[in-house]
């Protein structure tokens, strides 16, 4: 933690602009950070100081204002796709699951490959980010975990969870999304092994349901955050109350 900077949304949030340019530069190796700068200045500070006094209210508070809903919902339901859609499962029975087909070094083989698959499937998230957008890589890796069940959703509800809410909030948000993250870890690690007593290969129809209504909820409702200001997508959901 020594090695770490101050987040620059927290620093712009707190209105230290000196020390968001120095956590900026530090961040990006000494290159020009002006420009970010200045947009990030502009697209969190007039929210944050417009709707509320930063001095007064704790971030506990702040996040129950009304146009707060929104954002907090999906980020809420965004974490349940990462736990509920079959890949944890995957992860942690999988030479059990392995073994009603196959033998048992056959079954430890596969295991390893599965392990290895979902390893190098994180690497092109990071250059199809910017590319895609946040909105069609959620919604393709869904779909993709829908019907596959192996290679799960991309880190994308993570990262929305900055994206969706301002610097003063996202901890809050955060810390709850987490809860729930974890909460639905405990849910599959404990039913997953009664469920597929029962249903064996069927019980990846539970998670396939679960994995479609993400998609709909996505497609529907999730806004792109890509090259947007936070401001932009504030006013977004105020027009919606």
């Amino acid at each position: 933690m020594s090695l770490c900077v101050e987040s620059p949304w927290y620093l712009v949030s707190v209105h230290k602009i000196q020390e968001t340019m120095y956590s900026l530069q530090h961040l990006r190796s000494g290159a020009d950070v002006m420009l970010e700068l200045y947009n990030d200045v502009e697209s969190k500070q007039p929210v944050q100081i417009k709707d509320y006094d930063m001095s007064k209210d704790d971030n506990l508070r702040v996040s129950t204002l009304p146009y707060h809903d929104a954002p907090m919902s999906m980020t809420d339901i965004l974490q349940d796709p990462l736990q509920l859609i079959g890949i944890h499962a995957v992860m942690y029975y999988s030479t059990d699951m392995f073994t009603v087909v196959f033998d048992s070094t056959m079954a430890k083989y596969m295991s390893i490959v599965t392990f290895v698959i979902n390893f190098v499937d994180v690497f092109p998230d990071v250059f199809l980010m910017d590319r895609m957008g946040r909105r069609m890589l959620l919604l393709v890796s869904a779909t993709g975990s829908t019907l596959y069940g192996l290679v799960g959703c991309s880190p994308i509800p993570w990262i929305l969870i900055s994206e969706l809410t301002s610097a003063h909030t996202s901890s809050a948000v955060g810390s709850k999304a987490t809860g729930i993250n974890w909460s639905m870890n405990f849910l599959v690690g404990q039913c997953f092994p009664l469920v597929f007593k029962r249903m064996e290969g069927y019980a990846f129809i539970v998670f396939g349901v679960i994995g479609v209504l993400i998609v709909l909820f996505t497609f529907f409702h999730m806004p792109e955050t890509r090259k947007r200001f936070l401001e932009d997508i504030v006013n977004q959901f105020k027009a919606s109350l």
